[in-house]
């Protein structure tokens, strides 16, 4: 990934203007830090290498990976096609997770495109918006080092009526992360929010299962709206 090269300036300016909301973030030093089992998900990750065994998958298909709401998106074959589509979401995970699994769930697929939702977990567990950013920084470095020719699309994180409140962090970390994307021709940021809002700006429920967290089909209907003319697009161009 050839433009990834020059992000490390362009990082450490970004870190140099962080808002005062994360300076504040950085400065409390009485936060309880988030405890994770980055180990927790292993019987899942067993699973998709026991499905592996017995299937092959196109090199060039497109990948997708990340938390929940890509785990439940149990329609993304026939909503994406005729593209190939793998989806390899799992549990509620959060980046450092995804990280930890790479090399099992990600790059052995040598998959042409990878499409990432995650982040949003790790801000509703206390991570902050500056580690949460640190930890996709980490997933750009293995991308460049294990599969440096694969495009990454990044889904932003999504509003929902349970974490509401959580909503200004998300938007500090989709902003850092967009800003990241735009810097390689092999990266893109989708923002799936603005579909997901009602006209007066908040989550709209009806696209919510009871949990008000994860959506229901109409909501993966809004994201396939968004998402199959990008992808449309970034695979034409194969």
């Amino acid at each position: 990934m050839k433009k990834l090269v020059f992000m490390t300036f362009a990082i450490f300016t970004m870190y140099s203007c962080s808002s005062s909301q994360e300076i504040n973030e950085r400065a409390d030093v009485e936060r309880v830090l988030p405890v994770l089992d980055i180990d927790r998900f292993e019987e899942e990750i067993k699973a998709f290498e026991k499905q592996d065994m017995t299937r092959r998958y196109p090199s060039n298909m497109a990948l997708f990976v990340g938390s929940s709401s890509v785990r439940f998106w149990n329609t993304i074959t026939d909503d994406l096609a005729p593209h190939q589509v793998l989806n390899r979401g799992f549990g509620g995970s959060t980046l450092p997770e995804v990280n930890h699994y790479f090399e099992r769930i990600v790059s052995k697929y040598k998959p042409a495109q990878i499409f990432l939702y995650c982040g949003e977990n790790d801000l509703a567990m206390t991570y902050t918006v500056r580690e949460t950013f640190d930890a996709f920084v980490e997933f750009l470095a293995l991308c460049k080092k294990h599969v440096p020719d694969t495009e990454i699309v990044y889904l932003s994180m999504k509003p929902s009526p349970t974490r509401w409140h959580l909503w200004p962090k998300y938007e500090e970390a989709n902003t850092l992360i967009k800003n990241v994307c735009m810097l390689s021709k092999q990266m893109h940021y989708v923002d799936i929010s603005e579909t997901m809002l009602t006209a007066d700006g908040v989550p709209d429920q009806s696209i919510f299962i009871e949990d008000m967290l994860h959506m229901n089909a109409s909501g993966y209907e809004r994201w396939t709206a968004v998402l199959k003319p990008v992808i449309d697009e970034i695979r034409a161009k194969m």
